[in-house]
């Protein structure tokens, strides 16, 4: 991580191992996700939003920003999440990913050149859901490969021939809304090649790493107030990044080995000498 920045705290979050990393000064993308987590209360178990960030660096480094909640009947008003990121020391985003506008309208307008796309894998999570799992994993693989074509032209093409496959007959309403969902995208479409495989790159880690954090809270259950379901998602969401974090390493070796072996060339072959009987 290059250019860090010694951290500050203030506002009314709840500083967590999350928020004790230094933060580099600019990011090329930040994605900002909401979960929600079941925290005992008086009147019951309630379901608090919290959120959390993950910033890609230009030379694709991803890593964890910070986690945020507001403990239940604080009567602090907060700084915004993408406030804090600015209270820490960053100055620049250049992608919001899922954002809903939030960078680039905080109070202090703390990122005014942001530029604020869709996320493609909250997007996708949503036309799923009508989708049974045994499906999913092929359909969203289709789906996301339209996303992913160079050109929205070309996105809407690849759609069109999944919607006559078999799964995409059977699933016309998923073909529906995912063929609007491209026209929003049009944004992402319109990124420099680089730029939006940093973009996409980001929104598939946040992700895994929702979808690894909600398996992680079921499995938990309600926790016993506000910070101890903090605590517990900042954890879990360290972790899960350094387990993604040894993943990329592992196969960026892996490619690099068949590379170095493809230009290498086949090893030579030893040559029997006959023998006399």
């Amino acid at each position: 991580m290059a250019d860090p920045v010694p951290l500050s705290w203030s506002g009314g979050w709840r500083p967590v191992a999350a928020h004790q990393r230094p933060l580099c000064r600019r990011y090329a993308a930040v994605v900002l996700r909401r979960t929600a987590v079941p925290v005992e209360a008086p009147e019951g178990v309630i379901l608090q939003a919290l959120r959390w960030a993950v910033g890609c660096l230009s030379n694709g480094e991803l890593e964890l920003l910070g986690v945020w909640i507001v403990p239940h009947g604080s009567v602090t008003v907060p700084i915004l999440p993408v406030a804090d990121l600015n209270v820490r020391g960053v100055v620049e985003i250049g992608i919001g990913v899922g954002t809903a506008g939030e960078i680039g309208q905080t109070p202090a307008n703390s990122f005014p050149r942001v530029r604020n796309v869709a996320s493609v894998e909250q997007i996708l999570e949503s036309v799923l859901a009508s989708v049974p799992p045994r499906y999913r994993l092929e359909v969203s693989r289709h789906l996301r490969a339209a996303a992913d074509a160079a050109t929205q032209e070309a996105g809407l093409s690849q759609l069109a021939e999944f919607q006559g496959s078999r799964l995409g007959e059977r699933y016309p309403e998923v073909v529906r809304h995912w063929s609007d969902a491209l026209a929003g995208f049009e944004p992402i479409y319109r990124l420099h090649p680089r730029l939006r495989g940093l973009v996409r790159s980001a929104d598939r880690t946040a992700a895994d790493m929702r979808e690894r954090l909600t398996r992680a809270i079921l499995r938990h259950g309600p926790f016993v107030d506000s910070d101890a379901a903090l605590a517990f998602v900042a954890d879990t969401l360290l972790r899960t990044e350094q387990r993604l974090d040894r993943a990329r390493a592992a196969a960026l070796a892996a490619r690099q080995a068949a590379q170095a072996s493809v230009a290498a060339g086949p090893a030579p072959h030893s040559l029997a000498v006959p023998t006399l009987a």
